[in-house]
């Protein structure tokens, strides 16, 4: 069985060949929506890859179960993308509305307004409308894995992974039946 640091040491030589992967002709001076997506995907697979190696040299479980997860979901999102131009186009429009919704959020529980910069009126109910109409739906990790074939992985990885994130296991000190025959113990 492998140690930390060789697990540690693998993630390593995976990140520089993600890294090396941006350098490519195909992704330097990315041209194409769809190739900019990818860029971005691997870049932040670089930069989450590299925090999976400080937390892990830590010994940090809880935030690397995080990270891991975020890496799992990336995976979906980046084969997906990676398929047509089209859904990398309607990746982007799902960016914009998630990135507009965190505005709208604020403006309709009145945390935020948006005013005129030299005249100073609450020009708020005007924009709202405008804001809303960039309102797309985004499938969930779980549909998209599915259709992609993936759904086994999703299963296997994502969810497994799903606990520590929502439901912080380590309160619970008790093995867990799950059914007649079996127990899972939480370590």
């Amino acid at each position: 069985m492998k140690t930390v640091d060789e697990y540690l040491l693998n993630l390593r030589a995976r990140v520089s060949e993600i890294r090396e992967r941006t350098a490519l002709p195909a992704f330097r001076g990315a041209t194409t929506q769809q190739r900019q997506v990818l860029l971005s995907f691997l870049n932040r697979a670089v930069q989450i890859g590299d925090g999976c190696g400080l937390v892990g040299a830590a010994r940090l479980g809880t935030p690397l179960f995080v990270l891991t997860r975020v890496l799992y979901e990336d995976m979906f999102l980046i084969y997906w993308v990676s398929l047509t131009p089209s859904n990398a186009a309607e990746y982007a429009e799902s960016v914009i509305w998630e990135m507009a919704r965190v505005g709208l959020v604020n403006l309709d529980k009145g945390c935020a307004k948006i005013v005129s910069k030299t005249t100073r009126e609450d020009h708020t109910s005007e924009v709202l409308p405008k804001i809303r109409a960039l309102k797309t739906d985004r499938k969930n990790v779980e549909q998209l894995a599915g259709e992609l074939g993936l759904g086994a992985v999703y299963d296997i990885l994502y969810r497994a992974s799903s606990p520590e994130v929502h439901v912080r296991p380590s309160v619970c000190h008790r093995p867990v039946r799950i059914a007649v025959s079996w127990r899972l113990f939480l370590l």
